[in-house]
């Protein structure tokens, strides 16, 4: 469950604001902080005119040329950009490289977003294992390379 929980907000679906403040959320008497700004309204479509309200769920084979490559992107930047260091996760690329890579900027930022709420929701719950869970996560995406 915490594999899908953090696979979850890996997923660079949406395009959001910036937000440094952040929000407590509670859940079963454990807070944390979210850094994830509410969602755009922002439809995706498919080769074939389908509408999906997140990039993610975009069937591989109904994808657009373009929406293949950024999905490369993203795939690429999250196995090679995210590391673990104590028990963190850390963005080691800059933001010029990720835009270098293809990222668009307003994912760049929503990843840095999910990285501050990852390591506070692993934090709140006491996840003391996030370097296995980032192999986990990273075995996964090769997959899709």
């Amino acid at each position: 469950m915490k594999i899908i929980i953090l696979v979850g907000l890996y997923i660079l679906t949406i395009s959001s604001c910036k937000n440094n403040d952040g929000k407590k959320i509670t859940n079963n008497g454990v807070t944390y902080t979210s850094y994830n700004a509410k969602m755009k309204d922002t439809t995706y479509l498919d080769i074939e005119g389908n509408e999906y309200k997140f990039f993610g769920r975009i069937p591989d084979s109904l994808r657009t040329p373009e929406q293949k490559k950024l999905a490369k992107v993203i795939v690429d930047v999250l196995t090679n950009g995210v590391v673990v260091k104590n028990n963190r996760q850390i963005l080691k690329l800059t933001k010029q490289e990720c835009l270098a890579k293809g990222l668009p900027a307003e994912y760049y930022e929503t990843l840095k977003n999910n990285i501050r709420t990852n390591n506070s929701y692993n934090e709140a719950y006491g996840i003391k294992n996030v370097d296995k869970m980032e192999e986990k996560l990273d075995s996964n995406l090769n997959t899709l390379k």
